[in-house]
């Protein structure tokens, strides 16, 4: 006998459901199956089809509220022959609403009408809306409904859909199973399934079973919209195979789709993202292959003024920067007080972060310490790409911040595996001496307190002795920090190649020509007065100043001057950004052709502007 046009519909209708299932949010109206259907439904005059087919088109284009309202509609128009197919579609509906208490009466619904044929696939999609409510065991029963249902036509689909019921109850092998049982389903070759295996056996620990599951995927065709969950999972198991673990919200990205179609805002999106190429480097990973700075053996001054008033001013040049110093020595480099701007400075100088090999922080005010978490972050950052990529010729060791106890209270950050976090005690003997052994630099640090007030009672000066490649004399480098002169200052800083000296703005009462004017002591800073007297006893073979205070007028070619004066030696520079120190020759680099010159024969050049950068010339750029 003919088969009735209502159930040839029904056959075609049951085609077009397998190919959404298998295609997802990739299903769309010029589906041969869907037109097929489409076609007979208007030619035998069908009620309700039409509305049948496009909600279930929407709901796979995630359409929900429109594809729900398209069947309720239509709620008078379907003959007992249809309507249960219009209570699974309308179930299905719901649950992507989310409605899963109604979804699960609507399925109820199809699987109480007689003429439903179907009742595979409510059971199916009863085990979702379940899921949606956490009840795991009560979509497992559903599942296992769905595929002792005979004639059930995707259970693959329902296999699958058990072993991710199985791991969000962290049932991994059992998971494990079931998402095994569905790739060896005839005609099942589902991406989605053989990734949701790939992150089972994650969490069971099998890394490389699960990349090499995630490799296959992304080495075929991208059918399913299921590259980019492929691609996390990549770098997710790279991560752990090195020791990485991933945090919780990676963990829940690691379980989810992903997934998006080729019109759709996350495929817009994921091809931005990639841009031309599959496997895009992200700007970490372009940052940690740039090539180190031309400068070895230097002194860089990375630190325009001092105090909060860096502040008070906005603007994108260099004129009202903070900052801090990096000395680099054989290749390693060391950071001192990194303030504000410092990083901006740091690679306008064309440093860059896997150049770090230390930090050094003086005391807790934020002109010396305020970006010293975000080279944290960045070496963070850097560490766990390099870990987990190896670039070819490429080595980035782990570093070593050390800071005094106030600013460690602050700094509270973890132990971890980039990072050596050692902290300066005063309580110990005052020439205390800390070898930066477990980073290999070359480099001993003594420091001892120093006076710059109460609320930073654990400040410290430092005297820097740089080792020799071939066995040679320490380069040494004294650095006072920020402190007032005190009776042995000069005792820590004796004999030093080079003394960085922060002056600050003078008292008033430092610059008369009487005694009590020489007598002056500033508080908290050197002052005129201080530094002169520190380079006097001290005796360094280069000085140079800075902490220069922008609060009120620029002075720092006059107070250079006037140190020189009461001093009575030439070898004193002010420093600032732009200057760079060659060592240990003590020559330094002109502002203008980068020519190295003897610190004795560089001009120094007002700045072109109010308080901005100074220049530091040769003879034939000066002229």
């Amino acid at each position: 006998p003919k088969t009735p046009p209502i159930d040839q519909f029904k056959t075609l209708l049951r085609e077009v459901r397998n190919d959404f299932t298998r295609l997802g949010r990739r299903a769309t109206a010029d589906l041969t199956s869907y037109q097929a259907a489409l076609e007979f439904a208007h030619q035998n005059n069908i009620p309700g089809a039409d509305q049948l087919l496009r909600s279930s088109l929407m709901h796979r284009q995630d359409n929900d509220a429109e594809a729900l309202a398209v069947l309720e509609s239509a709620s008078d128009l379907f003959p007992n022959s249809l309507s249960g197919h219009r209570w699974d579609i309308q179930g299905v509906i719901l649950t992507g609403l989310k409605r899963f208490d109604e979804a699960i009466e609507c399925l109820t619904n199809a699987l109480d009408t007689p003429e439903y044929d179907t009742p595979g696939f409510a059971h199916n999609n009863m085990g979702l809306a379940y899921v949606g409510k956490k009840e795991y065991d009560r979509a497992i029963d559903c599942y296992q409904k769905a595929l002792d249902t005979p004639g059930y036509d995707t259970p693959g689909s329902a296999r699958n859909n058990m072993g991710l019921a199985y791991a969000r109850k962290k049932e991994y092998d059992r998971a494990i199973e079931c998402y095994q049982k569905a790739l060896d389903t005839q005609g099942y070759t589902s991406h989605s399934a053989r990734l949701n295996l790939a992150n089972a056996l994650r969490e069971t620990g099998e890394y490389q079973q699960a990349l090499d599951l995630v490799q296959q995927v992304l080495g075929e065709i991208d059918t399913e919209g299921r590259h980019t969950r492929a691609r996390y999972l990549r770098d997710l198991i790279q991560e752990q195979l090195v020791g990485i673990q991933p945090t919780p919200s990676e963990e829940a990205l690691a379980s989810s789709s992903l997934r998006s179609d080729p019109d759709s805002p996350e495929a817009r999106m994921k091809l931005k993202l990639q841009g031309s190429e599959s496997e895009q480097k992200d700007k970490y990973e372009v940052y940690l292959e740039r090539p180190a700075s031309f400068r070895n053996n230097v002194f860089s001054c990375l630190r325009g003024w001092s105090s909060s008033v860096t502040l008070l001013e906005g603007g994108n040049d260099s004129q009202w920067r903070g900052g801090g110093y990096f000395l680099k020595w054989q290749g390693r480099g060391v950071v001192v007080d990194p303030g504000f701007d410092f990083i901006d400075n740091f690679h306008d100088a064309e440093f860059t972060g896997k150049e770090i090999s230390a930090v050094l922080v003086s005391h807790n005010h934020s002109d010396h310490n305020y970006d010293l978490r975000s080279l944290d972050d960045l070496r963070y950052e850097l560490h766990k790409r390099w870990k987990t990529k190896r670039p070819a010729g490429i080595e980035l060791q782990e570093y070593a911040v050390v800071v005094d106890e106030d600013t460690r209270k602050g700094f509270d950050v973890e132990t971890a595996d980039f990072r050596k976090l050692l902290t300066f005690d005063i309580k110990k003997s005052v020439r205390n001496k800390w070898l930066v052994r477990p980073v290999d630099i070359p480099l001993t640090v003594e420091h001892f307190p120093v006076e710059h007030g109460d609320d930073v009672s654990h400040a410290v000066g430092m005297r820097l002795r740089f080792h020799s490649e071939t066995g040679g004399d320490d380069f040494i480098v004294g650095y006072t920090g920020d402190t007032e002169y005190f009776d042995v200052l000069s005792d820590h800083l004796q004999g030093c190649d080079l003394l960085i000296a922060h002056i600050s703005m003078p008292d008033a009462e430092e610059l008369g020509d009487d005694q009590d004017s020489a007598n002056h002591v500033k508080k908290r800073h050197l002052g005129l007065n201080g530094t002169a007297r520190l380079i006097q006893e001290a005796k360094p073979k280069l000085t140079l100043i800075g902490e220069f205070w922008a609060g009120r007028a620029d002075i720092r070619i006059e107070l250079i001057q006037a140190l020189r004066k009461r001093t009575g030696t030439e070898a004193i520079l002010p420093t600032g950004i732009g200057f760079h120190l060659h060592l240990p020759t003590l020559d330094v680099e002109c502002t203008n052709c980068e020519k190295r010159v003897p610190y004795g024969r560089i001009r120094i050049a007002p700045a072109a502007s109010a308080f901005g950068p100074l220049g530091y010339l040769c003879a034939n750029c000066f002229m």
